[in-house]
């Protein structure tokens, strides 16, 4: 077994492993892709007055609705690529992303982005709790991260729930692990079909949700 392989297997294994059972999962959002679990114990669940960050909407506002139904949670949803003036009860919308500097204005995609502790910051939401941090960034989750754990902001967080997107390699790793050092713990995963890749005739998922909790 090549090195990249060997990489790619024990990624796959650290994040298809179960590192805290939680009770009681529910899911939030659309039964197919754009839905989210999330840990529904007393220890973990959100409650009011909750916060809620939704990062990585595209349209789809069935995750932060059932948030808003089920907890009855302030949930502010951010996307740089949407142009949205609606309004829905308890969800406020933002046309910025996220990314690992404050400030930044990303030219080839004509994006406002900053970091999470910037916008924490910009929302006078510092010294709030996160009930959940959700992440759908599509690849950026990798420039992100970084950033989110050296900010300390993590502290203020109880669950994250995020999409991977092809993990297999020791860097990439390094920074999912060090979730573990933060206090967060694995407990439930899925494979997003929905990103899929063909290999010696071989189908495979380079997506994994993930969810986490801070015990």
């Amino acid at each position: 077994m090549r090195a990249d392989e060997i990489e790619q297997f024990m990624s796959l294994r650290y994040l298809t492993s179960i590192q805290m059972h939680c009770k009681e999962i529910i899911r939030l959002g659309n039964i197919k892709d754009g839905g989210w679990e999330v840990c529904n114990d007393i220890r973990f669940r959100p409650r009011h007055p909750c916060l809620v960050y939704s990062f990585g909407i595209n349209w789809d506002w069935g995750f932060d609705e059932d948030v808003v139904k089920t907890y009855d949670c302030e949930v502010h949803s951010f996307d740089p690529s949407m142009t949205y003036s609606g309004k829905r009860p308890n969800i406020h919308f933002h046309r910025i992303g996220l990314i690992n500097k404050r400030n930044l204005y990303d030219f080839k995609r004509k994006w406002n982005m900053t970091t999470l502790d910037d916008i924490r910051t910009i929302l006078d939401n510092g010294a709030r709790k996160i009930d959940i941090l959700k992440i759908d960034i599509e690849w950026d989750e990798w420039i992100v991260l970084p950033n989110i754990i050296k900010s300390g902001v993590l502290k203020y967080v109880t669950q994250i729930l995020i999409e991977l997107h092809s993990p297999g390699n020791l860097e990439r790793m390094k920074t999912v692990r060090s979730l573990y050092s933060e206090g967060f713990r694995i407990f439930w995963y899925h494979r997003n079909h929905f990103c899929r890749r063909n290999k010696a005739y071989i189908e495979y998922s380079i997506c994994f949700e993930v969810c986490f909790v801070r015990i």
